[in-house]
């Protein structure tokens, strides 16, 4: 059993509509907008809640990973 200390996407493309990720916090939110070699890293820990919101377009590609 691995314990994950970071979470990591990498965007890969950009030609979708919709798919932002969500971060929320209490009954507030902010949304990262994916674009082509962004990357987003945070703590794997229950403070940092979010959610890749649906794909109304097209479809996102992204790399997803975690490190321990």
């Amino acid at each position: 059993n691995v314990e994950r200390s970071f979470s990591i996407v990498i965007f890969l493309n950009n030609d979708f509509k919709g798919g932002n990720l969500r971060f929320m916090y209490g009954n507030e939110y902010f949304d990262i907008t994916p674009y082509p070699g962004k990357v987003v890293i945070w703590p794997s820990n229950m403070l940092f809640k979010h959610s890749a919101m649906p794909v109304e377009e097209g479809t996102r590609y992204a790399l997803v990973s975690w490190m321990s």
